[in-house]
């Protein structure tokens, strides 16, 4: 066999194996909202009365989960709500508000069983995610964070996604605008790149001395927000990595590219022979 058929075979195995190789990759899931939850904040009474999960739960980073609501503006009779929901049967988180009211939400997932109590992404937060130990969102080669939206009613709802490292002076941040989404899910992707070193805090000003990095995380937050009378429904959150797809043709490109460039060398080689 020529030197150049065997480059181009090993080069061809390489190309498979990359493609393979990406294809094999798997995302660290945050939260698969197996596990039910509800919390409520409704009449003159601004704030819900926050919501963990009591029990450690394999659905959850952390094994835990914490929720809290609050009202922002609307009426103040009793029948006037803001839900937060996990509906375990249909894997789905909801945040709700009835018509007329305004009202904001944050999610937490920090490894321990308590829950945020007021809307400020530091509230009662722990940094326990792993026992302690930082995890490293991008191990796998992941580029960002994946939240799959089953149901936006309308657009411009907002979610602010941060990750803290091993207390909150550590904390780096992204906003994310929803849209409309009322038919098939949509996947919204939160590159890692696009986090900023946090100055503003979702209702509370508070200056990080320094930006939390993907590959050491402590503990994660949404803070939820947007127009009055909207409903928003989340699937799965995971990280996601590179698509299989785009990695399998670079390689095989590149192998292509290469061979071609070979085969027309050795064919004016021949030709001055």
């Amino acid at each position: 066999m020529t030197r150049l058929k065997r480059m181009a075979n090993l080069l061809a195995t390489l190309a498979v194996m990359a493609g393979f190789t990406c294809v094999a990759s798997a995302s660290t899931i945050v939260d698969k909202f197996g596990d039910d939850q509800f919390v409520q904040a409704f009449g003159a009474n601004p704030t819900g009365v926050p919501s963990s999960t009591l029990i450690p739960s394999a659905n959850i980073l952390g094994g835990f989960r914490g929720y809290y609501v609050e009202k922002t503006a609307g009426s103040v009779k009793p029948s006037k709500t803001v839900k937060g929901d996990v509906d375990s049967s249909v894997s789905l988180l909801t945040f709700s508000r009835d018509g007329g009211i305004g009202g904001r939400a944050i999610v937490q997932w920090d490894g321990d069983t308590n829950a945020p109590v007021t809307f400020d992404p530091r509230s009662n937060l722990s940094f326990n995610l792993n026992g302690g130990s930082p995890v490293d969102f991008t191990a796998g080669g992941e580029l960002g964070l994946l939240l799959r939206v089953f149901g936006a009613d309308v657009a411009g709802q907002q979610i602010r996604v941060t990750l803290f490292g091993p207390n909150a002076t550590v904390a780096s941040d992204a906003l994310v605008t929803l849209p409309a989404v009322n038919g098939a899910p949509v996947d919204v992707k939160v590159p890692f790149a696009s986090f900023a070193q946090t100055s503003i805090g979702n209702g509370a000003v508070f200056n990080a001395l320094s930006p939390a990095l993907a590959t050491q995380v402590y503990a994660l937050t949404f803070s939820i927000t947007g127009p009055d009378s909207s409903d928003l429904s989340i699937g799965t959150v995971s990280t996601y990595a590179p698509e299989p797809t785009s990695a399998m043709l670079l390689g095989i490109g590149g192998f292509g590219t290469f061979y071609g460039l070979a085969r027309a060398r050795l064919r004016n080689r021949r030709s001055r022979e």
